[in-house]
């Protein structure tokens, strides 16, 4: 969601901040986000 350039619908988007609300609401929390690959987010959540 973040980039606009990115060739993917906006329906199919997603920013970082709604990825982490989205699992902190099913009760997960984040324990790492790897920021290597171009486009895509590598995100780890974990049970508290």
């Amino acid at each position: 969601m973040e980039d606009p350039s990115v060739p993917i619908k906006r329906l199919n988007k997603m920013s970082e901040a709604q990825a982490v609300r989205e699992m902190e609401a099913v009760g997960l929390t984040l324990r790492e986000n790897i920021d290597n690959l171009p486009w895509q987010h590598c995100m780890i959540f974990v049970k508290p």
